[in-house]
């Protein structure tokens, strides 16, 4: 999900946009940029109201799946709090199927992280490739650990770790 010029992205980044623009000497994306942040040019990466047109046009069922994490330094998101956003997300659910896959999806994400983590306590290394990763689970071993609390301890703070696979 994108907007190029907006203000959904917050300040900072809007000023980022404008130094990077003018530090390509690129004047006529500082014209745009200008003409979209005061309401006199609609955001040309805002495609949103033409999907839903030809979503209509054509009688498709659209899924769309939006990312929700926090900015960081790998991930550029706006940020879900943003009121803009929410109806974007709103105004999106009217017309398409949104999130209903995401558990499903999220859930399957969790259990690659989960298998590679395994992976890498077995092989020391993450896996090269998925494929290496489905071949460890359908024919390596994993260790199963038993947890138990010491008998010896009224505290139950101390456990007793015992490989039993």
């Amino acid at each position: 999900m994108q907007h190029g010029h907006t203000g959904k992205k917050g300040l900072f980044r809007i000023i980022g946009g404008y130094f990077n623009s003018l530090s390509g000497f690129n004047f006529a994306e500082i014209v745009e940029r200008t003409k979209v942040l005061t309401g006199l040019q609609k955001d040309p990466f805002d495609t949103f109201d033409f999907q839903l047109e030809i979503h209509k046009k054509y009688n498709l069922k659209p899924i769309y799946f939006i990312l929700f994490a926090d900015y960081g330094f790998n991930d550029k998101n706006i940020p879900v709090q943003s009121r803009k956003f929410q109806t974007l997300i709103k105004s999106l659910a009217d017309y398409a199927e949104v999130d209903k896959r995401s558990k499903a999806v999220i859930q399957n994400l969790v259990d690659i992280r989960t298998s590679e983590i395994a992976y890498k306590i077995i092989n020391g290394k993450y896996t090269s490739s998925f494929d290496t990763l489905i071949d460890f689970l359908k024919t390596g071993e994993i260790p199963v650990v038993n947890i138990i609390p010491d008998p010896e301890d009224t505290t139950f703070t101390k456990t007793i770790r015992d490989t039993i696979g």
